[in-house]
């Protein structure tokens, strides 16, 4: 691998992100000279113009903006697993890391339990898309698969298993549905994320042939489930993440038809960290809470 000096990239960076040489150099404690003479030898290195320059300004070129963009987004990396590094055998916050779904329909309604049980722990959440990979700096992740990845501890959390949900109000707009057959005619949604969670649904109950409906396509599950409750129409959710809102009158289920998935929800945590007291604690009290749902 062939790779520029750091420090080079490091003044370019800083030149970029400023427009300015000038407040580059003021930033990295150095000359402008210095700034000029590390930037120049990364064009040379790499053989094409990052600035264009004139008397007072400089401007990225094409090339400089590309490069600018790739610069950053490592040095964001290397920032945030060298934080993540510095603070292993220190005290520092719990960051559990998950999707929006899970920590608005499950997680958030039951950390009081976890605050109670380590009052002294600072928690940060953070969330992603079921694709992404999880941050460097995340002490936990909760995250849709089907088993153990590499470098990862795994735990089984919820089985993915989809059902139909809609708000009293739009039932009561829509009339009796009595039967997965009575969709005809209704507004379905669907999470850009999983588009054909539906079609399993449908299969599952017996319906190869979708009947004649409307989408509305969200680029998130939890989008979908909030429009549900909304009375937008009808969405497909989580046994495990209905229940709270069932049981308070904002959602019902009006088939009693739930379709199994091969996916779950796990937590995942670095192996290297399993011993971890803030994971542990973690650990502990999720498996706990979960085992009491069931």
């Amino acid at each position: 691998m062939r790779l520029p000096p750091l420090h080079a990239i490091r003044f370019f960076e800083a030149a970029a992100r400023l427009r300015s040489f000038k407040a580059a150099a003021s930033e990295l404690n150095v000359t402008p000279g210095a700034v000029t003479k590390q930037v120049q030898a990364l064009e040379t290195f790499l053989g094409v113009r990052l600035f264009e320059r004139n008397h007072r300004s400089v401007a990225l070129t094409p090339d400089g903006a590309a490069y600018l963009k790739a610069a950053s987004a490592a040095f964001e990396t290397l920032s945030r697993a060298t934080a993540a590094l510095l603070r292993e055998d220190g005290e520092g916050p719990l960051n559990i890391w998950c999707t929006t779904l899970f920590m608005q329909q499950w997680l958030v309604q039951r950390l009081a339990s976890f605050r109670a049980l380590h009052p002294d722990l600072e928690v940060t959440i953070t969330v992603g898309d079921l694709g992404d990979a999880m941050p460097p700096d995340a002490d936990v992740g909760i995250r849709i698969g089907e088993g153990s990845e590499p470098g990862l501890a795994s735990h089984h959390l919820i089985d993915i298993r989809l059902i139909p949900v809609c708000s009293p109000s739009y039932r009561a707009k829509v009339g009796p549905l009595d039967s997965p057959q009575d969709l005809a005619g209704h507004t379905l949604l669907r999470s850009n994320v999983r588009p054909n969670a539906w079609r399993t649904w449908l299969s599952f109950a017996g319906i190869e042939d979708p009947p004649h409906v409307s989408w509305i396509t969200f680029p998130n599950s939890s989008a979908a489930y909030r429009a549900s409750m909304e009375g937008v129409g009808i969405a497909l959710g989580h046994r495990r993440f209905i229940e709270h809102d069932v049981a308070a009158g904002r959602l019902l289920t009006p088939f009693a038809v739930e379709a199994p998935t091969p996916e779950s929800y796990r937590l995942v945590y670095p192996k290297s960290r399993r011993a971890k007291r803030r994971i542990v604690q973690f650990r502990r009290w999720i498996l706990a809470a979960l085992a009491a749902q069931t």
